[in-house]
């Protein structure tokens, strides 16, 4: 019998760097648990509405399976009405699924304010983000 892999859900958190605060969405490790994953964004996206909140975003999603709904939620969450998000990272993106969610982005209804861009390194994510 194969122990079953223990799931890790890591917090959400703030961090200054380069001059500017970036708020990191953890989603990454969550593999086919797409509602946990969903109920961890909507409540980190609460804490993104609050006027204090940072206005760079770093997603995480490396190791977690995004299907095109989840996306779509996603979006429709970063694009509503009081949300003051001025960059977006996606890291850990598979190529194909980046593909697909810059179509989305594009199309999306209200449409997308803010500047995006797609990294499989943190860092390079960071960088982009405060510059």
């Amino acid at each position: 019998m194969r122990a079953e892999k223990k799931l890790i859900v890591r917090e959400s958190f703030a961090m200054a760097f380069g001059g500017g605060t970036i708020f990191f969405v953890q989603l990454d490790g969550l593999g086919a648990h797409g509602e946990l994953a969903m109920d961890k964004y909507a409540r980190d996206m609460e804490t993104l509405r609050r006027p204090s909140a940072p206005s760079l975003i770093g997603l995480h999603v490396k190791d977690t399976a995004v299907s095109r709904g989840m996306a779509e939620r996603m979006i429709r969450g970063m694009n509503a009405p009081g949300q003051h998000i001025k960059k977006l990272a996606l890291v850990g993106l598979p190529w194909l699924q980046g593909f697909r969610w810059k179509r989305l982005l594009k199309a999306a209804d209200p449409p997308t304010a803010y500047a995006f861009a797609f990294y499989e390194d943190f860092e390079r994510a960071k960088l982009w983000l405060v510059k």
